[in-house]
């Protein structure tokens, strides 16, 4: 026994392994390795089962032809191509505004210039030949209203516009289509060029396009009293647009201030242009109305405010002889505790007014 433990203890012994950190990473790497290998190894098994059945199809026989008749194929025109291109243009569901054109990307406003073309008449004259109708039909409600009744093209009343003015408005729009950053609609040298433009919309149904310019001109009527040429042509022109009623309104408040500087000409002027003095008169009437209202609404207020105060005055001397009679109530029920009234006894009978303070202390 003694020597088996003595061999054993002589004998080799196998020491712990110690991996250094380069061992572990040598250790990671070849796994990697492997890992990849076998990955490599499935793709390329794929990639030949792939393969194998792509020559098996090519082996098949070709399917036999009905007809010995060869396929012909028409090339797709450009015309045909921008139409089916712009079919979702043709149509809008309603006209949109100019900052809305100017936002859609450039191949977007491209696309309205496509399709369809539409002249723009005055009479029988014609203004412009050939602007796209998907552009027109975008931002025009006349030309909703024409593409509906299956015309070609948008007719405005002969001698109601000038053409230079119609021209412009239809060069800006097709310009805004082409260019990569489009440009606001510019104001026009003169008060009387702007408001013709603004007519042009209106008589267009683009309203919405010139809207910038309205607001300048009536920006420029708040600070500011237009001339006679300009008044009248507000008045002729632009009767139902609210260029007008500011017009109205300016005038009648400055004649009602006495700020015109010229009232007996200016009276004179209203003689001549009916339209415009029943406007003002109407407009007076319902300043007055307004006013009226507006000083019987502040006498009824004033009528409520003094039955209101009234009512709290009451309410506070009445609370006030309450409050008194309650004092002297309990003032005499003092006195009797204390024996102050005759029959010398601290306790006595009391009131009903007396319980009932009493019960409320």
């Amino acid at each position: 026994m003694a020597s088996g433990r003595n061999n054993t203890a002589a004998g080799p012994t196998s020491a712990p392994v110690i991996q250094t950190p380069y061992m572990k990473v040598m250790a990671r790497q070849q796994q990697a390795a492997a890992l990849a290998a076998a990955k490599a190894a499935r793709i390329q098994t794929i990639l030949q089962e792939k393969t194998q059945a792509q020559n098996q199809l090519r082996r098949l026989p070709a399917p036999e032809c009905k007809s010995n008749a060869k396929a012909k194929f028409k090339p797709v025109k450009a015309e045909n191509f921008a139409e089916r291109h712009c079919e979702k243009l043709q149509q809008p569901k309603e006209p949109v505004a100019l900052g809305k054109i100017q936002a859609m990307p450039l191949d977007q406003r491209k696309a309205l210039l496509l399709g369809e073309k539409w002249n723009v008449y005055i009479g029988d004259d014609v203004v412009w030949e050939k602007i796209p109708k998907n552009l027109l039909m975008t931002v025009s409600t006349k030309a909703q209203e024409a593409y509906a009744k299956g015309d070609k093209g948008i007719s405005l009343p002969k001698d109601s516009i000038d053409r230079q003015t119609v021209s412009f408005l239809l060069h800006f729009l097709v310009e805004t289509c082409h260019r990569t950053i489009p440009f606001k609609l510019p104001l026009r040298p003169t008060v009387t060029l702007n408001l013709a433009l603004v007519k042009a919309g209106i008589l267009l149904g683009m309203e919405l396009i010139t809207a910038p310019i309205q607001q300048s001109l009536i920006e420029y009527i708040k600070a500011e009293i237009p001339q006679y040429e300009e008044i009248s042509i507000i008045e002729r022109d632009l009767e139902n647009d609210a260029i007008f009623r500011r017009l109205v309104d300016k005038l009648v408040y400055w004649r009602y201030k006495g700020m015109i500087p010229d009232p007996d000409k200016f009276e004179a002027f209203l003689a001549q242009h009916k339209t415009l003095s029943d406007a003002m008169d109407k407009h007076s009437e319902e300043l007055n109305f307004r006013s009226n209202l507006r000083q019987e609404r502040a006498m009824e207020r004033r009528e409520l405010i003094a039955q209101y105060k009234a009512a709290r005055a009451e309410a506070k001397e009445a609370r006030k002889e309450h409050q008194d009679k309650d004092t002297e109530i309990l003032n005499t029920v003092r006195n009797k505790l204390n024996g102050k009234l005759g029959g010398g006894f601290k306790i006595q009978t009391v009131t009903a007014e007396e319980a009932r303070l009493l019960r409320r202390r």
